[in-house]
């Protein structure tokens, strides 16, 4: 701590004078507490100044307060002389130190230049005088020097320096980073807002809307580019071209297209997968190259363990249904009401080759499912965290959508074969229409990068399949 504090208290607050004894206080009082900081007597300490503020509190915080100022660069007495009294105490004392608000002139120019020194003493009294004055006014001093440091990257330089600054934007409100954009826009579409891909908060700035507008009208151009490069900006781009080619304009025709454009895989590359990969930011916002390494990693770690990486970026249904629920309420004016809802225990679908529509598991598939005879039926069963919610859908506007199916309306009902329980957990399930799951080591699907490598015999009669001991358990 400088030694010069306690000239900057004196410059700035006046002079903080030594208090002269009242009536009923004698200078054994005062010497009693000085003496128990001598002899290092905290508890005693904390006792005596409780009892000299009961005699005489305005006399007590006069002297706090003096002695904070006498003491501010001692290590060992300043924090006894703030934290080890009463509280009434020490905020009388903060008053006398710092007369006013954070709004106040003088105390305003008593924190600029604790700050500018590090001056954390001083900056923790200022802070306890105007606890909500003093947070709002570093929030905007904070932002201030983002919207600096990142005005300063655009001026120009290496291009990769800029990208950096980009976590400042998560500092900035959506109007600051319009203004800060505004000083060269070209600049800010191409390196800042690149660099901030890696994050979440790429995806959160461009689910606002006015902010988008407001982007793209300080440079149309690079805004192009920006949107052909950003899957999440370019899925939009495409729903609300159709949109307007059709004509289209309640909401539940109006997410029908937005679900049509995240599907059709033509903007948005996206794959399932049984366990997340990719992560929702990447899929999103696009690959950068930290993304790309990521990836590598994960491939060479899933070769390790004998297993392939998906083509595209993929992720399970839960992950699949933040990343439609996001399209939906991003699409301009419309507030669609969207719900989760699961199947509670574990659920077969039909042969996937009967299924309409499109989504994002792959149907050429053969299926997890198997008949008697060890045959694929292009069936699928999810069996969900030990049996328990498999499968996941949107409810949109009263309105099933099942991403990971591509089913819609009716057809997400329509594409469940069989919902199951267990009745021995991983090894026999019952259908709720009197079929029987049987899962089996030794039954492999065929190979894929989904994650399906789990294998189960569909019948009618799970006997066959299992041991005495195993019926036995089952009651069969």
């Amino acid at each position: 701590m400088p030694t010069k504090t306690v000239k900057e208290f004196k410059e700035i607050f006046g002079p903080i004078k030594k208090p002269k004894l009242p009536n009923g206080i004698s200078a054994k009082d005062k010497s009693a507490l000085e003496q128990d900081l001598k002899d290092d007597q905290l508890q005693k300490f904390f006792a005596d100044a409780a009892e000299l503020n009961k005699k005489n509190p305005a006399y007590f915080a006069d002297l706090v307060a003096y002695k904070l100022a006498k003491h501010v660069d001692n290590q060992e007495k300043w924090p006894a002389w703030l934290e080890k009294i009463p509280p009434d105490a020490r905020a009388a004392a903060v008053a006398r130190i710092v007369p006013g608000d954070i709004k106040d002139p003088l105390t305003r120019k008593a924190f600029d230049k604790a700050r500018a020194g590090d001056n954390t003493r001083m900056l923790r009294l200022i802070r306890e005088r105007d606890p909500g004055g003093v947070e709002e006014l570093e929030k905007q001093l904070t932002r201030e020097d983002a919207k600096r440091r990142i005005a300063d990257a655009l001026k120009g330089g290496d291009d990769k320096a800029a990208a950096t600054q980009a976590d400042y934007l998560s500092l900035l409100s959506p109007d600051e980073t319009v203004e800060v954009a505004s000083t060269n826009p070209k600049r800010f579409f191409s390196t800042v807002l690149v660099g901030l891909k890696d994050t979440a908060k790429f995806v959160e700035l461009f689910r606002n809307e006015d902010l988008r507008k407001k982007l793209k009208a300080l440079d149309p151009g690079e805004w192009k580019k920006l949107e052909a490069a950003t899957p999440m900006l370019a899925t939009l781009a495409k729903a609300e071209a159709e949109v307007a080619h059709k004509g289209v304009t309640q909401s539940p025709a109006v997410m029908e297209e937005v679900f049509s454009a995240i599907l059709d895989g033509t903007t948005m590359p996206l794959g399932y997968a049984a366990t997340p990969l990719d992560p929702t930011n990447t899929i999103l916002a696009g690959p950068t190259e930290k993304s790309k390494v990521f990836r590598e990693e994960q491939k060479k770690m899933k070769e390790k363990q004998g297993d392939q990486t998906p083509a595209l970026p993929s992720t399970d249904c839960h992950h699949l249904l933040y990343i439609a629920q996001g399209m939906m309420e991003m699409f301009p004016g419309h507030k669609p009401k969207i719900v989760n809802q699961s199947c509670p225990n574990m659920l077969m679908t039909k042969p996937l080759s009967t299924i309409p529509g499109r989504g994002v598991l792959d149907r050429s598939f053969t299926g997890n499912v198997f008949d008697e005879k060890g045959k694929a039926t292009g069936m699928i069963l999810f069996s969900g965290d030990n049996g328990i919610n498999s499968h996941t859908w949107l409810l949109v506007d009263g309105v099933p959508f099942d991403p990971v199916l591509g089913t819609k309306g009716n057809d997400v009902a329509g594409a469940v074969a069989e919902t199951f329980d267990w009745v021995i957990p991983n090894r026999l399930a019952k259908g709720k229409l009197g079929s029987y799951a049987v899962q089996d080591k030794n039954l492999k699907p065929a190979t894929n990068s989904m994650g399906f490598s789990t294998g189960y015999y569909l019948t009618k009669t799970p006997g066959k399949f299992l041991t005495d001991e195993e019926k036995q358990k089952a009651k069969l």
